[in-house]
């Protein structure tokens, strides 16, 4: 009778807890299914749509098109130079971002979890951006770049510079510099942790060996931290069509066409756009999620195959 009575106990705590849980991950899970799974599942429809404008007795409504939207796609990436413009922006942002930023993400964060001089008040002044607002970094950046920078190279070198992000020969180049500056944080902190989670034996066999400070992190350093860079390089391959470069925070919808990435074009678009435009947005998203997701899965599957082993 005492055993039937424990055993009823723990099955009611065992059914409190399952309720308990159950109302924990309740508001997450619907979360994800209506912002997520829905809104997703409604854009692929809308796709394959088209508005028609009602009359005063009969309200608009969206009704199937068929590939109307996609046709349209191809007929402006052929005739309209602004949507080649775009592809090539964001590519170009993408490699500069993957060769610089990365090559100097690692490098700062190798110096940094050797712990070498100052390390700490450059992880502190690296790590900075991240915890500022945007609107306020690049407002500061802005007025560095077009005022304070111009007026220190014509004042040291007697040139006639003129404001960086305002000149269509230097915008592109400062835009980037500054994503990948403000980008260094969350770079730096899990490159550095992963780095430091490297086991001292490791370093010390390969100083025993011979090694240098730049065959140790080709060879010990950067195999051991694979997954971590992996995961990077994959998720910059998986949002590469995603990417604004800020330009929102710097120009709102007033960028200059010659500055748009596909996400600018479609951040802008979903802002200023009229219920007409929507299902074009949307072909447009459809496409470029078939042409990410192979390409995602293909860069992993080929970074997991070829990359270092920790063996």
């Amino acid at each position: 009778m005492i055993n039937g009575s424990k055993q009823k106990r723990v099955l009611s705590k065992r059914r409190k807890d399952m309720i308990f849980v159950a109302c924990l991950v309740f508001v997450p899970l619907m979360q994800y299914f209506v912002f997520y799974i829905c809104v997703n599942f409604n854009s692929i429809l809308l796709a394959f749509q088209q508005y028609n404008i009602g009359d005063g007795e009969t309200p608009g409504r969206y009704v199937f098109a068929g590939f109307v939207n996609f046709k349209k796609i191809y007929d402006e990436f052929i005739s309209d130079g602004l949507i080649l413009s775009c592809v090539k922006n964001s590519l170009m942002f993408y490699l500069i971002n993957l060769v610089v930023g990365t090559g100097l993400g690692l490098t700062f964060s190798y110096y940094i979890a050797r712990k070498r001089f100052a390390s700490k008040l450059f992880k502190l002044i690296l790590f900075m951006p991240s915890i500022i607002s945007s609107i306020v970094l690049v407002t500061l950046f802005k007025y560095f770049a077009n005022y304070a920078v111009p007026q220190i190279i014509n004042n040291t070198f007697g040139t006639n510079v003129k404001a960086l992000i305002s000149t269509r020969q230097t915008a592109f180049g400062s835009i980037v510099f500054y994503n990948i500056w403000a980008g260094f944080g969350t770079a730096i902190l899990l490159y550095s942790g992963a780095m430091s989670n490297v086991s001292e034996s490791v370093i010390e066999a390969a100083k025993i060996d011979g090694a240098g400070p730049v065959r140790e992190f080709i060879h010990v350093v950067l195999p051991l931290i694979f997954p971590t860079f992996k995961t990077f390089i994959v998720n910059g391959v998986a949002i590469v069509f995603a990417s604004d470069m800020c330009l929102f925070s710097f120009f709102g919808t007033d960028a200059e066409r010659y500055l748009w990435t596909f996400g600018y074009y479609l951040l802008r678009g979903a802002r200023l756009a009229s219920l007409s435009e929507y299902p074009y947005l949307a072909a447009i998203g459809v496409v470029l999620t078939m042409v990410c997701v192979p390409l995602t899965f293909s860069v992993r599957y080929l970074l997991t195959k070829y990359g270092p082993s920790i063996d």
